[in-house]
């Protein structure tokens, strides 16, 4: 018997760590934002959503519809490659039915407040920061409208892609030996940012002064180490 006791308070001890740690916190913001945008899930085809699908259909093959992409001479005068290519994707395996649609556009949402809890915990070394920023982003009324039509997939992507690009370039001067690899990554992030919405393309200042603020190898323009930190470094 004691050792059943000790067993299940070791239990309780362990799902109460979890239950107020970042990761629990986490879970319960992404929680919210899905409910939220869960009733947009029956949400049809409108406005210029037929747009890029009556292209797909005439496109005499796949690979024309694509090159049109490539070359912005499809009949959005953007170069939206990657959110054409999932157009192309889903078209080709569900037809037109949007809820596959949705489930990709609230997925890159999430992972977007993902991203955005992930950058300002790394960089506070708190997590409310993280759950402020994930919470105005994802309940942002402004989003609801663009992540539920089909053919804003492109901010939803933008969006993502850009905050993946800022996390990858704040990890990189983090990540020592495997700083090359963060640097890959970032800019393979920036270039699917761009050919999701060729505005992210303006982002690239503000990468390089993310860099030039959180660099460890120039003690002039890093944050000052917090007290752990600096003990951390001293031993």
């Amino acid at each position: 018997m004691p050792d059943s006791a000790s067993a299940a308070s070791s239990a309780r001890g362990r799902l109460l760590r979890w239950a107020t740690s970042w990761q629990a916190i986490l879970v319960a913001v992404l929680a919210v934002v899905l409910a939220v945008h869960i009733p947009t899930f029956d949400y049809w085809f409108y406005n210029d959503d037929y747009v890029p699908f009556a292209e797909i259909a005439e496109a005499d093959t796949t690979w024309e519809y694509i090159w049109r992409l490539l070359l912005v001479q499809d009949v959005t005068p953007n170069w939206r490659v990657v959110p054409g290519i999932i157009y192309l994707l889903g078209y080709k395996a569900f037809g037109m039915e949007p809820l596959p649609y949705h489930f990709v556009s609230v997925g890159f949402h999430l992972g977007t407040c993902a991203l955005i809890f992930h950058f300002l915990r790394r960089t506070t070394g708190y997590a409310w920061p993280g759950v402020l920023g994930a919470v105005i982003f994802g309940l942002n009324p402004t989003h609801v409208f663009t992540v539920a039509q089909i053919t804003s997939l492109n901010n939803v992507l933008g969006a993502f892609f850009a905050i993946a690009t800022l996390v990858l370039v704040y990890e990189s001067v983090r990540a020592g030996r495997r700083r090359p690899l963060f640097y890959g990554l970032a800019i393979l992030s920036f270039i699917l940012a761009i050919a999701s919405n060729e505005s992210m393309a303006g982002l690239a200042p503000v990468y390089a002064l993310t860099f030039l603020l959180f660099d460890d190898s120039d003690d002039l323009v890093r944050p000052k180490a917090r007290p752990r930190e600096r003990v951390l470094r001293a031993s």
